[in-house]
């Protein structure tokens, strides 16, 4: 995915102001591509990330997976 903008975990949190807790949680429920694995370093595909953080609600508890990937995905 060589041409795709990489950005880890925690690089993410401070760009979008989210949480490193819920970008892990985007990750691992597959919301967010892997653009890059360094050992135990993942680096996402940014563009995945400022999707989903443009629709981020801060506090709305849970449920909110599933209507982020319903507004995110269509």
């Amino acid at each position: 995915m060589g041409s795709m903008n990489a950005i880890g975990v925690n690089a993410a949190a401070r760009k979008y102001g989210i949480p490193a807790s819920t970008i892990s949680s985007w990750l691992r429920a597959g919301m967010i591509r892997v653009a890059e694995r360094r050992g135990q370093t993942i680096l996402m595909v940014d563009a995945d990330v400022a999707a989903l953080a443009a629709n981020y609600e801060p506090g709305a508890g849970r449920g909110k997976r599933a209507r982020l990937a319903a507004s995110v995905l269509g």
